[in-house]
């Protein structure tokens, strides 16, 4: 058996003390599935901003263009860019800086910017219209259905039929991703979709799984860590999706059993061995 090269991946996520998401998510499951990820931390939170007050918010745009200068002049590469949660609108004009500047071969935006039919307090709407900016350089994308409906000027909606999906995600890879990604798509009460356009090859899959009675934050950041580790070692898109989706199901279904408070975050240090294990729910064309 061939060994798979361990790939770098350039990580451009906030980072919060307490409450997992982002880079606290990020570097230890692309780890766990043999990457290597060099973090560009956007903005360092004391706290995530769900469940708390008063948190202190430091902001990096201004640390940014030197950041990447000195990478560049180092000489260093990376085989992927990932992109998520981006502390100011300065900002996205930076992330397409650097990803003109440097030659990736895989580029990652996971478009972060709101959920439950409402964009993030953080930000005003100025940050949709530049998230369509950022998509344009995109080989995946993996917007939630609220980021999905923003970014097409769609309506929210509390049920999303299947023709609709196919639509939404038809349009989203016009804008420039090869692989359009939308999850938490509502399809009926009680279950949740996630659905994916493989524009090279005309293909969409749909992975639906049922509703747990709790909400953690973090979610889409580990949805989207363990679909590009997948992808990056070769794994089938069919493989990609049933390994992220299951994963978060069976680690939500963890916390729950042992009653984690959700603003703690997801235990991901004792799931980290789960991924691609326990598969319940398994991706199907549509």
């Amino acid at each position: 058996m061939v060994a798979i090269r361990s790939k770098k991946v350039a990580a451009l996520h906030d980072i919060s003390g307490v409450g997992k998401c982002s880079l606290t998510c990020i570097i230890p499951i692309l780890s766990k599935m043999k990457h290597t990820v060099c973090p560009a931390p956007t903005a360092v939170l004391s706290t995530i901003t769900r469940f708390f007050e008063n948190y202190e918010f430091i902001d990096l745009t201004k640390h940014l263009p030197g950041y990447f200068k000195h990478w560049k002049e180092e000489g260093l590469s990376f085989d992927c860019a990932y992109s998520g949660f981006l502390g100011s609108h300065e900002q996205i004009d930076i992330v397409i800086d650097f990803l003109n500047c440097f030659e990736i071969p895989l580029k990652v935006i996971d478009p972060v910017f709101g959920d439950d039919k409402e964009i993030y307090p953080c930000f005003d709407k100025t940050i949709v219209d530049k998230m369509k900016e950022l998509i344009k350089h995109a080989d995946i994308i993996t917007p939630n259905a609220t980021e999905a409906a923003f970014l097409l000027d769609e309506k929210q909606r509390d049920i999303v039929e299947l023709s609709l999906i196919k639509e939404m995600l038809v349009r989203l890879s016009e804008k420039g991703p090869k692989i359009a990604v939308i999850t938490c798509v509502p399809v009926k009460a009680g279950v949740l979709s996630t659905a994916c356009f493989d524009k090279e090859n005309n293909k969409f899959y749909i992975v639906q799984n049922d509703i747990l009675p709790v909400e953690y934050p973090g979610t889409g950041d580990v949805f989207s860590s363990v679909f590009l580790g997948s992808i990056l070692r070769g794994d089938k898109i069919t493989d990609a999706l049933n390994y992220a989706v299951n994963y978060i199901y069976n680690l939500i279904k963890h916390a729950i059993s042992k009653n984690y408070p959700p603003r703690e975050g997801l235990p991901i240090e004792e799931m980290i061995d789960e991924i691609g294990k326990n598969i319940i729910f398994t991706a199907a064309e549509f």
